[in-house]
């Protein structure tokens, strides 16, 4: 029997070598982060910048903070990372605006400059988000400077959706409906 599970393992690793050395659409895999929590990253509209959520004391960040990573630099590592957002409070879900030049994200900074208390893990070990009713919506341009503030209301602003040309995000508790660039859109988070 031990020698059967052997052949199986042989062969499958000697088939699956040779089905994914036809792979062309993974070629070049690059590691971009080094160490921390690292979430949500997405391009720029020019694919040459990601914007992404991170956490990593070794750089300062001990709560959620929106960074920004030059892909064009070579061997790239977390001291290339660039702050976005202002270091106060927890960041999330940012994105690129369609110039390139800015980035849209959460923020609870106004209303704590300290980060919020995680809630407390779930039982079954799966991944909990916290939802905090601090969260406001923010466009800041690549040096981090705010250049605008979306939302200024009660209630979790936040799981902003962005699209080439449009903004499109929902509030909760209450079902909101957000029009940018001709979108149309709610439900329920």
């Amino acid at each position: 029997m031990i020698a059967s599970k052997f052949t199986l393992k042989i062969a499958f690793l000697s088939v699956s070598s040779f089905v994914f050395s036809q792979e062309v659409s993974l070629k070049n895999i690059q590691k971009l982060t080094f160490g921390g929590d690292n979430a949500e990253a997405y391009f720029s509209p020019d694919s040459k910048k990601l914007t992404m959520q991170v956490t990593n004391p070794s750089i300062g960040a001990h709560c959620d903070q929106i960074y920004l990573l030059d892909l064009t630099k070579k061997n790239g590592t977390t001291k290339d990372l660039e702050r976005i957002s202002n270091g106060e409070g927890r960041t999330t879900c940012s994105f690129f605006m369609p110039d390139g030049k800015h980035i849209l994200y959460a923020s609870t900074f106004e209303s704590n400059k300290e980060c919020p208390a995680k809630p407390k893990p779930r039982t079954d070990g799966k991944y909990l988000w916290p939802v905090y009713a601090e969260f406001d919506i923010y466009i800041a341009d690549l040096n981090g400077k705010i250049t605008k503030k979306l939302t200024d209301s009660p209630g979790y602003d936040n799981r902003l959706f962005l699209r080439m040309e449009n903004i499109l995000f929902s509030l909760h508790p209450e079902v909101e409906i957000w029009n940018f660039g001709g979108w149309i859109s709610m439900g329920k988070i």
